[in-house]
């Protein structure tokens, strides 16, 4: 085998895992596809139960939508799920024992619920002002 050939494959996998390996191995851990977005975080547990029904009807149908969605986002299963909702509230600073209550949720969510609508932005298609003038025709530059 050619010596320039292998050092050639070696420098090409070095220079492409330090370009990429952050992201290969957060594909992996499954971490940071998908943001993490939670609008109305409570970090204690007492925050939680000094809240009204309506209010934790809110954070928890909150939480199950983020969960459906990265479930069929990755397609992973879904205690994976759950986990990542857990180290996701780890982060920001959420209690031990308040994750715990909600990673079921979370669980029970990703096996009951079927796939969120995707989200997607419409664009209005700007008519070039040559249309109306011209019929659709082109406009020359020396025409203006």
């Amino acid at each position: 085998m050619d010596f320039g050939k292998i050092i050639t494959i070696a420098l090409l996998a070095f220079i492409g895992f330090v370009a990429f390996g952050d992201k290969i191995m957060n594909f992996y851990n499954h971490q940071n596809d998908l943001g993490f977005n939670l609008n109305n975080i409570v970090y204690t547990t007492k925050m939680y139960d000094s809240m009204e029904l309506q209010e934790k009807e809110l954070l928890l149908a909150d939480i199950e939508t983020l969960c459906v969605r990265k479930h069929y986002v990755d397609k992973i299963n879904c205690t994976d799920t759950s986990y990542w909702l857990a180290n996701n509230l780890t982060d920001e600073g959420v209690e031990n024992n308040l994750i715990m209550r909600w990673m079921p949720t979370c669980t029970n969510a990703c096996e009951t619920q079927e796939a969120p609508p995707p989200i997607v932005e419409v664009k209005e298609e700007k008519k070039p002002k040559t249309a109306a003038k011209y019929g659709g025709a082109t406009k020359w530059f020396w025409e203006e």
